[in-house]
Parts: C-alpha cells; sequence; structure tokens
C-alpha cells in the first residue's frame, strides 16, 4: 500500500513538472488565495496583541477627566474674576462620594519643572506630576525599583518621589537610585520608587499623547501643590482618573460623573471627559475593513486558483488518454490514476501555496508600514496556508478526474 502511494506521487511529481508553466499558471490563483489568507491571520493576532498591550498601558476599565483652558484669558488686573477654572480636588471628591462603585479615583497635577540637580540638559521637557496615590494606582504604573507612593505621604506632603527608569538612568546611570536625593527647583526629594518608561522594555516608541506617557518623576499632589506649583490661575487639577470594575458599568459611570461635574461647574465648559478605551474603536474598524478586504481576496483566490486547477486537468486528461489507456492496460486500477491525478494538482496547488507564504509575509509587512496595523506573520499561519494549499488542490481535482475511464473488460 504504501509503495502504491509513492509511485502515485512520483508519478503526480513528474507530470508537474513535465508541464511546469502550465502549472505555476494555474498556482497563481492559489498564490494569491494564500497571501491573502495569510495576511488576514496576520493583521487578527496583530491586531489582537496591539489591542492587549494598550488596554494594559491604559490600565483598569475607566475613564479620565482633563482640565480645558479657560474661553476667557483671566486677568485680575483688568478686573475679571480670579477664580480658578479647570478640575480642583474637590471635584476628584465628590465623584468619589458619588461614584461609590468606582474602585479608585484620583487626582493629578502637571508640573513643570525648569531646574533640576543632578542637572539635565533639558529640564523643561520633563514630565513631572504630582499625584493622589489612588492615580498611580489607576495608571498601573509598573514599579521595578522600591515602592510606590502611599497615603502616608500624600497625607505627610512628604518630600519623596518615584522616577521613571529613562531619567534614572540619565541622572545615576548604574548606581543605585532609591535612597539618592534630587532637586526639583528649590526643593529636595527623597527617590523612593523607580517605574517601568512606557515602551522601553516592549519595543513600542514612547507615545506622544501625554495622557499615555509614564512621567519622569511623581510626587505627591500635596507636595506639588505646596513646593512646586507658583500661585497663578491654572487648574489645581490637570486630571482626574477614575477605575471602574469592569466595562459594564463604565457607561453610566461616565454619564453620572459627567453631570456632576457640570452642576460643579456650572456649565463652565472648562473639562473633558475621555474614555481610554474608544482610543481603540478606530484601529479596530481599520483591522475589520482589512479583514474584510482580505478574506475578499482569499476566496477569489482560492475560486479563480481551483477553476484554473480544474480546467489545467481536464486539458491534462485530455491530453493523457492513450498514456491513461495503456495505464489501465497495466494492470493499474482507475482509482490509482485517478488519486495521480489529484497528487498532480495537490502538488501544483502546495507549489502556489509555498510562494503564498512569502507573498503573505510581504502583505503584512506593506500592512504595517502604510496602513496603520500591526501585523505580524506566525507560524499558524504558515501552517493554515500550507494546509489549505493542497487540500484546495486535492478537492480542484476531483472533477477532471472522474473523465478517467473504467479499465476495460477482460
Amino acid at each position: 500500500m504504501r509503495s502504491g502511494w509513492l509511485r502515485i506521487v512520483c508519478i503526480g511529481l513528474r507530470r508537474v513538472w513535465a508541464h511546469r508553466l502550465r502549472s505555476l499558471a494555474a498556482s497563481l490563483g492559489i498564490l494569491v488565495g494564500v497571501a491573502a489568507l495569510a495576511g488576514l491571520v496576520s493583521v487578527h493576532h496583530g491586531a489582537a496583541r496591539e489591542a492587549s498591550r494598550i488596554a494594559e498601558r491604559l490600565g483598569r476599565p475607566g475613564f479620565e477627566v482633563r482640565s480645558l483652558p479657560p474661553a476667557v484669558p483671566v486677568d485680575p488686573a483688568g478686573g475679571m474674576s480670579a477664580d480658578r477654572s479647570g478640575l480642583t480636588i474637590r471635584d476628584a471628591r465628590a465623584l468619589e462620594d458619588v461614584l461609590p462603585e468606582a474602585q479608585a479615583v484620583g487626582g493629578m497635577r502637571e508640573v513643570v519643572v525648569r531646574e533640576t540637580a543632578p542637572r539635565v540638559e533639558t529640564p523643561g521637557s520633563l514630565f513631572v506630576v504630582g499625584a493622589e496615590p489612588q492615580w498611580v494606582d489607576v495608571t498601573r504604573l509598573v514599579v521595578v525599583e522600591g515602592r510606590r507612593l502611599d497615603a502616608r505621604d500624600e497625607a505627610r506632603a512628604a518630600a519623596v518621589c518615584i522616577l521613571g527608569e529613562d531619567l534614572r538612568r540619565r541622572l545615576f546611570a548604574n548606581a543605585p537610585a532609591v535612597g539618592a536625593r534630587i532637586r526639583l527647583e528649590q526643593s529636595w526629594f527623597t527617590v523612593v520608587g523607580v517605574v517601568q518608561t512606557f515602551g522601553e522594555r516592549t519595543g513600542v516608541a514612547r507615545a506622544p499623547d501625554p495622557a499615555a506617557r509614564v512621567p519622569d518623576v511623581i510626587v505627591p499632589l500635596r507636595t506639588a501643590l505646596s513646593r512646586l506649583v507658583l500661585p497663578g490661575f491654572e487648574p489645581e487639577l490637570t486630571e482626574i482618573r477614575v477605575a471602574v470594575p469592569s466595562t459594564g458599568v463604565l457607561e453610566a459611570h461616565v454619564k453620572v460623573g459627567r453631570r456632576v461635574l457640570e452642576r460643579l461647574h456650572a456649565g463652565a465648559h472648562d473639562f473633558e471627559v475621555l474614555v481610554p478605551l474608544q482610543r481603540l474603536a478606530a484601529p479596530r474598524a481599520r483591522r475589520r475593513a482589512a479583514e474584510r478586504t482580505l478574506a475578499a481576496i482569499a476566496g477569489l483566490g482560492f475560486l479563480l486558483g481551483g477553476m484554473n486547477l480544474v480546467w489545467a486537468l481536464t486539458v491534462d486528461v485530455l491530453e493523457r488518454r492513450s498514456e491513461i489507456e495503456g495505464r489501465l492496460a497495466g494492470g493499474e486500477s482507475a482509482a490509482e490514476v485517478r488519486r495521480s491525478f489529484r497528487v498532480e494538482a495537490a502538488a501544483i496547488a502546495a507549489f502556489g501555496g509555498a510562494l503564498g507564504i512569502p507573498a503573505g509575509y510581504a502583505v503584512a509587512e506593506w500592512l504595517t508600514r502604510t496602513g496603520g496595523l500591526q501585523a505580524s506573520l506566525g507560524v499558524d499561519a504558515v501552517v493554515l496556508g500550507l494546509v489549505a494549499a493542497p487540500l484546495a488542490g486535492w478537492l480542484a481535482g476531483w472533477f477532471p478526474t472522474r473523465r478517467v475511464p473504467d479499465p476495460p473488460d477482460a
């Protein structure tokens, strides 16, 4: 049985080699189908990994409230109101009161620092924030040295801070950072922890969106407001982050939170509510459009490839009529002859599939570079393409081989 199948496979492969150009032409449709199929799987898996990465970076399900600049600049010298606009600590506590199911509500204030010690080249570019411990928890910062800020630091307005890994290397190189002291403006702070900087371990460039960046320096909020923030009329808080138990209750919490803040701010329109998970909507829409397109191309490619194989094998059976009759007369069964043609069809399709794999890699690279999608060709895409191609060829060879006649009666 094994030797019979081996002989059938050898006959089929010899016929493919004897008609190389015809086999190549017949395999083009399969090539396109496999390339599109590999691209489809690559887009799906790449998008799933990207969505997982973004979701992990965004932290728990929740929403953000960010201060907006006032519509009319505040000018006390001109007789206008000197009241602060934007978010306040009172807003954060109000959200805690009206959102009992919220897991954490924390405020943050961005701080401009122009002088540091040890000195950095461009201190004004540092992303320095004063934050409540709840804000740090919601952000899901990964501590790689030391500890996080806690409620005791906030209550005492302690002169402590945590650094991002990038700034830690710039300031201390390979020396230990925890326990060291740095100066921001005229105040000295003790480093109690170091957090992972976004993208450094994943190979992803730092996000330009400030809401997605990891701060270079984090100090307790009360410390920042008392030591680093100059008296003025900027918002007391730059941002408030709210974490909720699940995405199922997110929309209700957003509506309640927005309504409460609008009442507190008397329609001043000095804040905006952002839902980080909505950032995934646009990439998801692009991914679905790309998947539908690639699925259509893959289906069309396999259909045309199958039709080409049917046509090529039908012509082959008609041209080799005398050879078929000789093989039948020599003792081969009609089933063996038909299987040899089907093996030939599967070999042609497998050849197209093998060429389709590097084409699929090119499709994945093109979509990554120009389509704004994260696509990567995995082993599963390669295996799927190499299995689907010969299977399509075997099925396509079923109809033409029905023309092989049964052997004549003795």
